[in-house]
């Protein structure tokens, strides 16, 4: 079965294609637009929702997807129940939420469209209902209809994480952080099931706010540095650095208390509507990301906070993907995975409101089409004979050539990635990309260089450091007045002892920057 799972965030729309395998899930590709740069090519006055479902009608309709398109409702849409209904039957238990809803919501069950989810407990059964008010949803229903995007299963982040740790038998008390760029989620859960979820509006695009302002430089600019700079620290790290960072630090800090005191006000109702207390915090994301967020939460929450990997168990990808950039994609991952498990999450589209596979079936007589299917594959196969009688002997051909063309010692080819051609063609291309934007790259740093003579401190420091088979360059960029260069290294420890050792050069301009325990170091030289 492939699936096609879409993440709308208000920052980007996310696109995660699968397919499963026995009991894994296998990620063919992915792909993240940006809303700003599509903003430009819609009306001025499009709103999000809007835009983003032009993304999505651009995006299948190119790529001509045939399976299981899943998607979320918006969480503005929707507001959760959570019931403890005084029936052990499940066909009884559904038919007394309606009534129960009528005492819970601002406006009559019977202006609303739900659906819920039950599971035993006791003499009783637990309900996790999902409502939104029937006279939105249509209008959403029948604008994803005109445009041509209505998916085949339409459920919420709430369902999706229930069915994700259901199949993973995720046991305990514990809470998930989804940090976004408008909005954090946060959902806390107790033995495979959540109990409670909160939504904070601080997140990201604070952060990018924030840097924007301080800083005096674009939005673009402030998401980049965002990503690739900005860090959080404890309180007994903040004692530590220098002032520039001290006041950085400093700054996130008073960023994100907001959201800290959040949180805080959710556990403390988790701890007394519930009498448990919580174990352990998970938090995933975009902004997750940012170096020792994960300490700072946990340093001023007073739990262990983990960044969360749900890819644990699972053959995600033949090919290798970046794992901070595929903490981005936790919840796309967690709408293919949830359909491993025994109890899927729940469609919006029912009723009335009917999804992309249920479509009506053709009155034509079911003998004439087989007719005409089977006299169709007859010409078909006549024709498919034919051809492979020319191509095979082309292929093979063909076949040798490219056998030499892989061998070459231009090339460069490790003997692993020729034995790839009969086996994963397509992972031998990859390789083949890699090597040629590796060439591209170097061409273009050596033509720079050339003509702003900006790579002088790297032979500087190529004569001053020893061999050391354990470190590699890994790339070199110039940028404007900069010049940086990124080490790679086989292990943390001989990163370490690298970095250090770079600090103590002290050549002029030099910055150096490491994160301990990392295997990656960069080295910046400034005003050049």
């Amino acid at each position: 079965m492939n699936y096609l799972c879409i993440d709308l965030g208000s920052y980007s729309v996310k696109f995660y294609h699968a397919h499963q395998e026995k009991k894994k899930i296998i990620l063919n590709s992915f792909d993240e637009i940006i809303i700003e740069k599509v903003r430009p090519q819609v009306s001025p006055d499009a709103t999000l929702y809007e835009i983003q479902q032009e993304i999505v009608s651009s995006y299948i309709k190119r790529g001509k997807f045939d399976g299981l398109v899943i998607y979320q409702l918006p969480s503005e849409m929707i507001t959760t129940r959570y019931l403890e209904l005084p029936v052990n039957n499940k066909k009884k238990a559904e038919m007394m939420i309606p009534f129960q809803l009528d005492e819970n919501l601002p406006f009559p069950s019977s202006q609303s469209h739900y659906v819920a989810q039950l599971y035993p407990k006791g003499n009783s059964m637990f309900a996790q209902v999902n409502v939104a008010q029937v006279e939105y949803f249509e209008k959403l229903y029948n604008f994803l209809k005109q445009k041509g995007v209505l998916p085949g299963l339409m459920t919420s982040e709430q369902f999706v994480i229930q069915s994700f740790i259901e199949h993973q038998k995720m046991n305990g008390s514990f809470a998930i952080i989804d940090i976004g760029h408008t909005t954090t989620k946060g959902y806390f859960i107790h033995n495979r099931n959540v109990i409670s979820n909160h939504i904070a509006y601080v997140a990201g695009r604070n952060i990018d706010a924030v840097i924007s302002e301080t800083y005096q430089i674009s939005a673009d600019e402030a998401i980049l540095y965002k990503h690739d700079n900005c860090f959080f620290l404890t309180d007994d790290q903040i004692d530590e650095v220098d002032e520039d960072q001290k006041e950085f630090a400093t700054l996130m800090k008073k960023t994100m208390w907001s959201l800290v005191n959040d949180i805080r006000r959710w556990e403390l109702g988790y701890r007394v509507n519930y009498g448990m207390t919580v174990d352990k915090i998970f938090i995933t994301g975009g902004s997750s990301n940012i170096a020792n967020f994960d300490l700072f939460l946990s340093d001023h929450l007073g739990i262990p906070v983990e960044i969360w990997n749900p890819y644990v168990d699972y053959h995600e990808t033949s090919f290798g993907v970046d794992e901070e950039f595929l903490n981005s994609f936790t919840v796309c991952h967690m709408m293919a995975s949830s359909q491993l498990s025994k109890q899927n999450p729940p469609n919006f589209l029912h009723g009335r409101f009917l999804g992309s596979f249920s479509q009506n079936i053709p009155m034509e007589s079911s003998v004439f089409l087989l007719n005409r299917a089977f006299f169709l594959a007859l010409l078909l196969l006549f024709f498919v004979i034919g051809e492979r009688a020319f191509l095979k002997r082309d292929l093979k051909v063909l076949d040798s050539r490219l056998t030499k063309m892989v061998k070459s010692p231009q090339l460069d080819l490790a003997k692993k990635d020729q034995r790839y051609l009969k086996n994963n063609p397509e992972r031998l291309l990859k390789t083949m990309k890699n090597k040629e934007k590796q060439v591209e790259q170097e061409v273009s740093s050596i033509m720079s260089a050339t003509a702003t003579n900006n790579l002088a401190p790297l032979a500087t420091l190529s004569k001053t450091l020893t061999p050391n088979k354990a470190i590699s360059l890994q790339s070199i960029s110039i940028e404007d007045s900069k010049v940086i260069a990124t080490f790679r290294a086989d292990n943390p420890t001989e990163m370490e002892k690298f970095a250090e050792y770079l600090q103590t050069l002290g050549l002029p301009n030099q910055d150096v920057k490491h994160k301990k325990g990392g295997v990656k170091t960069t080295l910046i030289f400034n005003n050049i």
